[in-house]
């Protein structure tokens, strides 16, 4: 909603529940995909932590999300790197997920060839 100014405008984005809900992504698979060890997500070290929040670092951006008992609830990654999004092609096609650019409103969709908006 707009506040009445030319340039004001409230954007309100809700959460989506359960991003990955029947998905049985685990964090193991993430790992592996990426080649590289799960730690967990906090911000500032250890200031505040999220539940169940873990990270997998990679020389060019950062994966991170939330799971329970090993079981992935929702997955991000900071720095849209191709061969970061390459690595977790063959998850997103084993699990039927699809990766969502929410700076550009994009959605692509794994296909044999890699992704396609």
């Amino acid at each position: 909603r707009g506040r009445g100014g030319p340039f004001e405008l409230d954007v309100v984005r809700r959460g989506l529940a359960g991003p990955l809900a029947g998905a049985k992504l685990t964090v193991a698979e993430v790992e592996a995909a990426l080649g590289a060890s799960a730690r967990p997500f906090g911000v500032r070290g250890e200031v505040a932590r999220a539940a169940g929040g873990f990270a997998v670092p990679t020389a060019e951006a950062l994966v991170y999300g939330v799971a329970e008992g090993g079981r992935v609830h929702t997955l991000a990654v900071l720095g849209m790197k191709d061969d970061v999004v390459g690595s977790l092609h063959g998850l997103a096609r084993a699990h039927d997920l699809v990766l969502v650019d929410w700076c550009n409103a994009a959605r692509y969709v794994a296909h044999a060839d890699g992704f396609a908006a």
